[in-house]
């Protein structure tokens, strides 16, 4: 997440990545440290 927050030109399939891309990638490392914690009913809405 650091390392998106810092890039300065960010490409997805060779264009420039969307607010959702980003979105996108910020959500699945937000999944993989609830995981990592063991709280994945952040996400999974148990």
């Amino acid at each position: 997440m650091f390392e998106l927050s810092d890039a300065k030109n960010i490409t997805v399939d060779g264009k420039i990545a969307t607010v959702e891309d980003l979105q996108e990638f910020y959500k699945e490392s937000l999944v993989n440290l609830a995981d990592l914690l063991g709280v994945s009913e952040l996400y999974l809405g148990e």
